[in-house]
């Protein structure tokens, strides 16, 4: 339930009131509910940025790159969401998704969003310097 709205715009009010009130999601209905609104943004957002931006359009390019990660990340979330319904890791729940495509999306290159993703983790060398770890195996 919505605790307090103030200040918030209108229009995310009313997203997060009818998402508060939509049914528990399946997979389809994640892919399906977070498509679409990645491509009304890239169809209106988009447009809205490269009006506004420089004439070098480094904020499209940002915002372009960025359309293009989360279009990864909602057919990433799809998947993931649908096999940890399956494994009973998850609820039918938007938190559910909202947390599990947090973890997809604070993912760095090499680790795995896995329960056991401490198992075994890759890291670039600047990455480890002040780490405590066990076991270190430099490759290359």
């Amino acid at each position: 339930m919505i605790e307090s709205t103030d200040g918030v715009d209108d229009r995310f009010r009313r997203f997060v009131e009818w998402l508060d009130a939509a049914p528990a999601p399946e997979p389809e209905s994640v892919a399906s509910v977070l498509g679409e609104t990645v491509e009304g943004y890239a169809d209106r957002g988009l447009p809205e940025t490269k009006a506004a931006d420089s004439p070098a359009l480094l904020d499209t390019e940002t915002d372009a790159r960025a359309v293009v990660r989360v279009r990864t990340l909602v057919r990433q979330l799809r998947h993931k969401f649908s096999d940890r319904l399956e494994a009973g890791t998850l609820e039918r729940s938007w938190s559910d998704v909202a947390d599990l495509a947090g973890v997809i999306a604070t993912q760095r290159p090499g680790r795995r969003e896995h329960s056991n993703a401490r198992a075994l983790d890759v890291f670039e060398a600047n990455d480890v310097w002040t780490l405590e770890v066990p076991y270190v195996i430099a490759v290359g």
